[in-house]
Parts: structure tokens; C-alpha cells; sequence
């Protein structure tokens, strides 16, 4: 399910912290033994589980614009298009599925300056992933290099 969560960098961080210290556990590794994170990923054969969950996400996103329009997950998408106010709340912005997808947006855009994506912000470019969804080829492709671009960073 890690691929509906909407997720700060802030959280992958400590994700990422959390999964490294059981993977120097596995390893036996302790102070004052060290091991440099790249190294560990290495040995292990890992990468960052934050990079899993960008994985899983985009994954899942490309599930759910296949399915049918009246599906509830596609009901869902949007409802939260729909019914955005510019209200502003106290404190941070908050941190939703959709933010955390243009952030791995804006990351891969980065990176690859022809990534075919762009960020989701309405219906009509909400409408146009749902085109690109559509075919799988090109979904696996782009799935790729969003995660391609969250590995390298």
C-alpha cells in the first residue's frame, strides 16, 4: 500500500534512515565498524526503499488511470480536482499523493529536460496522463526514468 501514501522528504529520509540501520543489522554490522551508505547498498543488493515506494507509486498510478472512468480510485482523482479551493490552511502546505507525484515530477524534469510528463495541477492534465497511461510501453518507460532520476539523486 506504500504506493498511496503521500510522502515528505522528510519521511523518505527517515525511511531510508530506518532501512539502513536493518540493513547493517542484517549484516552485523556495529560500531565501530562502518560502512559508507552506497557500499551497503551494494553488498546488499538494495536500493533506498524510498526509491521502491517512487517505484510502487507510479506503478499503482499507471493501475489506476487504466481503470474504468466510473471506478472509485478515478472517482477519487477527480473529486480532488474538482472540489480545490485556494483556501489557505496554517502551517505547511500539506503533503498529498498528488504533491508527492509532482515533486517526483519536477525530479525527473530535472534530470531529463524531454521527460513527457507534466506537473498535475487540473482535469485537462490530469486527462492527458490518462492518455499516456494507456499505453503500457510508454508507461513503463516513463515509470523508469522517474525512478532512474529518484536513485541518482
Amino acid at each position: 500500500n506504500c504506493g498511496t501514501w503521500g510522502v515528505s522528504k522528510t519521511d523518505e529520509k527517515k525511511l531510508d534512515s530506518f532501512h539502513r540501520r536493518q540493513l547493517r543489522i542484517v549484516l552485523g554490522m556495529r560500531w565501530p565498524h562502518r560502512i559508507k551508505n552506497i557500499n551497503l547498498y551494494k553488498k546488499t543488493l538494495e536500493r533506498p526503499i524510498s526509491v521502491t515506494i517512487t517505484e510502487r507509486r507510479w506503478k499503482l498510478l499507471g493501475h489506476i488511470m487504466r481503470l474504468p472512468a466510473d471506478c472509485p480510485a478515478r472517482k477519487a482523482m477527480k473529486y480532488f480536482f474538482e472540489n480545490r479551493t485556494d483556501k489557505k490552511y496554517p502551517g505547511r502546505k500539506r503533503t498529498t499523493i498528488v504533491t508527492t507525484l509532482n515533486r517526483d515530477i519536477t525530479r525527473t524534469k530535472l534530470k531529463i529536460p524531454n521527460f513527457p510528463v507534466n506537473p498535475i495541477i487540473s482535469q485537462v492534465s490530469l486527462q492527458n496522463l490518462y492518455s499516456k497511461a494507456k499505453n503500457r510501453k510508454l508507461w513503463q518507460n516513463i515509470v523508469k526514468q522517474v525512478v532512474d532520476s529518484a536513485y541518482s539523486s
